[in-house]
């Protein structure tokens, strides 16, 4: 059975700031709660740990006139999380996680969905309560505004707002057993005995439903609300592409992993219970894994109530296989489908295919990593965290960039960042939570978003208005500067409202090639040096860009000296390598790595370093490779990155395809960490490689109004082509080989200008597109 897609009408559009005329409502449980104030663990002392995993349903009715219609826009936001229907017809849901004082609303079109005579607007809101890096909850904050604007043909308008008329109810239907991952999701057991079905049609009634509680007007102090810079998630419904019949049910296998909600309906006798569990792969038994890797039991019980029900999963799960067991006679397996989630994604993204089929099926996984792995925010992994981790968007970002030009997430995802420098200057790793981290080696990568914003947008402004955040960064970081000018013993900044200073130079732990991170604490950490030694040299570029030459030149100064400092106290002239931290017989991967990334040239070359990594090979985390193979591109060795990128031993993305992987996973095989994820999107870097390096696309001038071609083309291939999106049309390369020669064609808009390497042996042809 072929997988069938069916895309949801994307309603979504972007908001415009505008002046809310209704009230922040909210129920009983949460009018009389005075909201949780403290950042970090200091959290945990005043947040009610008993009101967690709370349903509420709120609904409106109106009347619509008789005359034509020109358009209806509805404005709405909830915390944590909403569902929006109209007249029972699901429209979207949202928002984006944000600070309460950064809060995001959206904006629906909802013009076709409005009929003449009564309407009603359902929403069911969420609130969580755990402290986690997920959701911005445990703060004791729950509740919703909405404003609907109609607008008529002969010019008037009328205004449908949350207040008092609203009516709402708690849904205790959802009474989970476990918990997911790093406490970021509960398990769906629900009871539809207890679930209101049709609540959100005017059919429904009104019994046990209450007035709402106007909590504020507009909106409490703790909120300023501003509109969502990116659209909301989409929504395709998925069919399986195999329905198998086990012992007391159906396996589906959806064919790739998914991150959505399982769809069905059943009707069996009142208080039958199925069961159904979820996983990523399958048992040796056929069956499927549902105590999954990544350390969630994705196993849930629905009670049926003796009507036709359809189950009305709330969050989401990653996953490639379900099991429906237990199920009533009468079940129809051909009605189950997941409704698929991720933030939109282009129907014609940038596609590469070349002679060699793995590679194919390599760029294939990393796409579709990057596309269910982007939600509303770039995540680490779908499954146990569902956070924003600063060091995964550095690759995902890149890759989802290439891969849809779309700049909207990327520049949501620097201005996140710069939120939590509002709550601790160093900014946090991981974004946005209340959970303080601190990682020394994610907060020195500010510039380079900066900077790779800057290359596809040209906003010189943008970077003028973040930069300021950059500069916070280092403010904190140079507290801890030793007398030689080096960053040592990074521990803890007084007064400053953190929990945890992290040097993670590499996850997981076994992958970091013999480093001793727990040693870095007390001496200078070879590696997060050489990353700040890249953020000052960075920032000292994007001041040149922004005109500010005194700072420009101040900082070169620094970069420059550091980099001094660093050869002085931790490079062997004996060897030409650099060791882990003074004192250290250690020369790691990850210390000679970056050298070649950031262009920090020791005194005898490059060579030892090179020579180090054709040694050692990927001896590292997927997510480090990135900087290994990138470096060695940079300064040359093309052949050993090629070699790299392309290798088929333990540590390799060819790894991951014989293990059966349809998304790019957590590290090189399931088995080399313990709660490995399948998808994570942090290891898309051959996005990256195949597009910068392979085919030589490479940006000339900012606004990506100008590219070069400067193809490092592997032997054992006789041709490719990459068409990638570019905010003129397309740009297309292709490359043959024959036994004397290689041959580049470029499609491009004749706007683009479009130069070439002068390497000999290379044939180029520039084709305009618009002929």
């Amino acid at each position: 059975m072929p997988t069938t897609y069916k895309t949801y009408r994307y309603r979504s559009v972007p908001a415009d700031t505008i002046r809310w005329r209704g009230y922040w409502i909210t129920s009983y449980r949460f009018y009389h709660l005075p909201a949780c104030r403290p950042y970090g663990h200091d959290r945990l002392r005043q947040f009610n740990s008993e009101i967690q995993n709370i349903h509420t349903l709120f609904r409106k009715t109106f009347r619509v006139s008789d005359k034509p219609l020109q358009s209806a826009k509805l404005y709405i936001t909830g915390d944590d999380l909403y569902k929006l229907y109209i007249n029972g017809q699901f429209v979207g849901e949202g928002p984006a996680q944000s600070y309460p004082f950064a809060y995001n609303y959206n904006c629906y079109d909802v013009t076709d969905l409005i009929e003449h005579g009564d309407n009603i607007i359902g929403v069911h809101l969420y609130y969580q309560g755990l402290f986690n890096i997920y959701l911005i909850s445990a703060d004791n904050l729950c509740g919703m505004i909405a404003q609907l604007v109609l607008t008529y043909e002969d010019g008037t308008v009328q205004t449908v707002v949350s207040d008092g008329s609203w009516l709402y109810r708690e849904c205790d239907a959802y009474t989970p057993q476990t918990l997911y991952g790093y406490q970021t999701q509960f398990s769906e057991d629900i009871d539809l005995n207890r679930y209101p079905s049709g609540w959100n049609r005017l059919t429904a009634s009104d019994d046990g439903w209450e007035r709402a509680l106007i909590a504020a007007n507009p909106y409490p102090q703790e909120y300023s609300l501003v509109p969502q810079r990116t659209p909301t998630v989409s929504h395709t419904v998925c069919y399986p592409t195999e329905i198998r019949v086990i012992e007391n049910g159906y396996l589906f296998d959806f064919g790739k992993e998914m991150t959505g909600n399982l769809v069905f309906s059943v009707c069996g006798t009142q208080g039958h219970v199925i069961e159904t569990r979820f996983g990523e792969e399958l048992c040796r038994d056929g069956r499927v894994r549902y105590q999954i890797r990544a350390n969630c039991t994705y196993s849930d019980r629905i009670t049926l109530t003796g009507n036709e029900d359809t189950v009305p999963y709330y969050d989401y799960k990653a996953y490639r296989y379900a099991e429906i067991l237990n199920p009533p006679s009468g079940f129809d397996p051909a009605s189950v489908y997941t409704l698929c989630r991720h933030y939109p994604f282009p129907e014609m993204p940038a596609q590469f295919l070349c002679s060699c089929g793995w590679m194919n099926d390599l760029w294939e996984i990393c796409r579709r990593g990057v596309m269910i792995g982007t939600q509303d925010t770039y995540y680490d992994c779908p499954t146990r965290e569902k956070g924003g981790f600063v060091g995964d968007a550095l690759i995902t970002g890149l890759s989802h960039l290439i891969l849809t030009a779309d700049t909207r997430i990327y520049r949501k995802f620097i201005e996140d960042c710069t939120n939590t420098a509002r709550i601790c200057p160093a900014m946090m790793g991981h974004l946005p939570t209340y959970d303080i981290n601190i990682d020394a080696d994610y907060s020195a990568l500010i510039p380079l978003f900066l900077l790779e914003y800057y290359n596809y947008t040209a906003d010189a402004a943008f970077l003028a208005e973040h930069l300021p955040t950059a500069e916070g960064i280092w403010a904190y970081y140079s507290g801890f500067l030793n007398e030689d000018g080096l960053l040592a013993r990074i521990r803890h900044m007084p007064k400053v409202p953190q929990e945890v200073n992290i040097l993670l130079v590499d996850w997981p732990q076994n992958l970091r090639d013999g480093y001793d991170n727990d040693a870095a604490f007390d001496s200078v950490c070879t590696p997060v040096n050489m990353l700040c030694y890249c953020f000052l040299k960075t920032l000292s570029a994007l001041y040149g860009i922004v005109g500010d030459r005194e700072r420009a030149a101040e900082l070169e100064m620094q970069y420059t000296a550091m980099g001094k400092a660093l050869i002085a106290a931790v490079y062997d002239e004996k060897t030409g390598l650099f060791l882990d931290m003074p004192g250290s017989d250690h020369a790691s991967l990850h210390a000679n790595a970056l050298p070649l990334f950031f262009g920090l040239e020791p005194p005898r070359g490059y060579q030892p370093l090179i020579d180090l990594i054709e040694k050692k090979r990927l001896n590292c985390g997927v997510y480090f490779a990135y900087f290994v193979i990138s470096g060695l591109y940079r300064v040359g060795a093309y052949d050993l990155a090629y070699d790299l990128l392309t290798g088929k031993d333990e540590h390799s993305w060819y790894n991951m395809l014989t293990e059966g992987a349809t998304t790019c996973m957590e590290v090189w095989g399931a088995d080399q960490k313990w709660n490995t994820s399948w998808c994570h999107p942090w290891s898309s870097s051959p996005i990256y490689f195949f597009t910068a390096y392979l085919m030589g696309i490479r940006q000339a001038a900012p606004g990506m109004r100008a590219f070069r071609i400067e193809p490092q083309f592997g032997k054992d291939l006789t041709w490719a082509e990459l068409t990638m999106p570019i905010p003129a049309g397309v740009l297309s390369v292709k490359l043959r080989r024959d036994d004397a020669h290689l041959y580049c064609t470029v499609s491009a808009p004749k706007e683009i200008e479009i130069t070439f390497s002068d390497e000999s042996g290379i044939h180029f042809e520039r084709i305009f597109e618009d002929q």
